[in-house]
């Protein structure tokens, strides 16, 4: 997020775009919590660009609760967000991973133990520990996303390929063998 007092209360406004703060992020598996907003003006925003969240963004709080992350929702109250300085984004690749497999790898028991374990209390520590955490981890979804693909093409073939055959079997072989001088025995 933005750091140091690059945003802060003073330049809240009463409306505008909204600040995802840790009070709309969970460590219960709540996806998101859409609501107690502060605002900042689209002008105000503007300074803020690389902070800007939207549907399918994955935010993680680097500072406070360890283990809340939120994954923002595509059809929320917002077109867009903005992180505070205590969170952090990942935008999911959707080529390698849906961002709710992310969001529910990032929210399970054993990653939050990963992090607990493996993040310093210090801010700067925890973002380098968590960023380092998210590349190693990165990988692990890669992987595992590539396999659970690999897993629905085997269950497909396994259904599909049974169908075609009895398909085939019952329209195109049998059609075949029906025509003169394809397997028909005269009697």
């Amino acid at each position: 997020g933005p750091f140091g007092s690059k945003i802060s209360a003073r330049f809240f406004a009463d409306e505008g775009i909204p600040v995802i703060r840790g009070s709309n992020l969970r460590d219960d598996l709540t996806r998101f919590v859409p609501e107690g907003f502060v605002f900042v003006s689209e002008e105000r925003a503007q300074a803020y660009v690389p902070q800007h969240v939207r549907g399918g963004d994955l935010v993680f709080t680097c500072w406070g609760t360890i283990g809340q992350v939120g994954i923002v929702p595509d059809n929320g109250p917002y077109k867009s967000y903005i992180i505070s300085n205590k969170q952090l984004k990942l935008r999911v690749d959707r080529r390698i991973a849906h961002p709710l497999f992310c969001y529910y790898y990032y929210s399970s028991p054993r990653y939050v133990e990963h992090l607990r374990r493996h993040v310093a209390h210090t801010r700067a520590d925890a973002i380098a520990d968590i960023r380092a955490a998210f590349t190693a981890e990165t990988d692990d979804v890669r992987v595992i996303g590539r396999s659970i693909a690999r897993t629905l093409a085997i269950a497909l073939a396994l259904v599909l390929v049974p169908f075609l055959c009895v398909w085939w079997l019952a329209t195109v072989a049998s059609s075949w063998l029906a025509a003169p001088g394809h397997g028909a025995v005269a009697g």
